[in-house]
């Protein structure tokens, strides 16, 4: 895997396209338990209907992702809502999470305009919203980024994708009422990249992808605020750079000798002082959240 090139804004060369939509792996379900052995059976009373004659009762429909997209009022957005709307990578992605983690109810996973560069979700509505604004602001920066327009269209979805993740882990937090220490935003943060990075290779490309948009946030954010801006610290996110070496941190951590391109002393962006922290972090953070997600496997 080649370094990207974060810094400047220049073309930069992707080693590979993701080849393959990434499986999300369902997490493991913990067995049954039985019964202690000592526990006395029980009997029912004369004429009383048996427990094992009563009809089974039905078991809870579990929720579904729904995938929807919705038309863009921004002409200059025309091509790219027909472009997603018509992939299949993120119906694909969808399914495979959906068949790896039960919801208590449905969640629509909604692409709309929303007069911002955003992406949330709805607690009231149980809603994931990826804003067209949003996924213009990526297309173009994605271009500045890449010089082969495939390269450019790949790094648009995985970035893309790691941002639906991120909201989507916003979802479980609320649905499943998952114990969270810490601020949620940097859980969700590496449920996205714990999800991509565990489903192989192309799902790695794909975290990088996420990293760059932090790097592109960086820069956006630079220029409205001016030089003698100060950074929101008081914000429920970490900084957008926080954000990037965080994840890509915990990329190298997941196999350090495969991604040692992203160490400094390799012409990457990582100080080595903080890569020796991440094969230990990646530890925690894949524990935490397969922990956190096994009890709802489907």
């Amino acid at each position: 895997m080649a370094a990207l090139a974060l810094a400047g804004g220049g073309a930069c060369s992707r080693s590979e396209a993701p080849a393959a939509v990434p499986a999300v792996a369902p997490p493991c379900v913990p067995t049954t338990l039985t019964a202690p052995a000592s526990e006395p059976a029980a009997t029912a009373a004369p004429g009383a209907t048996s427990p094992d004659d009563r009809p089974p009762e039905a078991a809870p429909k579990a929720g579904r992702l729904a995938l929807r997209f919705e038309p863009t009022e921004h002409r200059k957005l025309d091509a790219l809502t027909r472009e997603v709307g018509g992939s299949d990578l993120l119906a694909q992605v969808t399914r495979d999470i959906d068949r790896a983690v039960a919801l208590p109810k449905d969640v629509a996973l909604v692409f709309a305009d929303c007069g911002t560069d955003n992406a949330f979700y709805d607690d009231e509505n149980a809603t994931v919203t990826m804003c067209w604004e949003l996924m213009g602001s990526m297309r173009d920066n994605m271009r500045r980024e890449y010089r082969d327009p495939r390269d450019a269209r790949d790094a648009l979805y995985g970035a893309a994708l790691f941002t639906l993740i991120h909201e989507l882990g916003h979802a479980y937090v609320d649905l499943l009422d998952l114990p969270i220490t810490g601020k949620e935003e940097d859980a969700v943060d590496q449920l996205a990249t714990f999800m991509l990075v565990d489903s192989g290779d192309s799902g790695v490309e794909m975290a990088l992808d996420g990293a760059l948009s932090f790097v592109h946030d960086a820069e956006a954010e630079a220029q409205e605020a001016g030089e003698d801006a100060e950074p929101a610290t008081w914000d429920e996110h970490a900084t957008s750079e926080q954000r990037f070496f965080n994840v890509i941190c915990w990329i190298y951590g997941s196999d350090p000798a495969a991604h040692s391109d992203l160490l400094e002393s390799h012409g990457g962006a990582l100080p080595d002082e903080r890569a020796d922290l991440c094969p230990d972090e990646w530890r925690r953070l894949s524990r935490a959240w397969t922990t956190l997600l096994a009890p709802f496997g489907r």
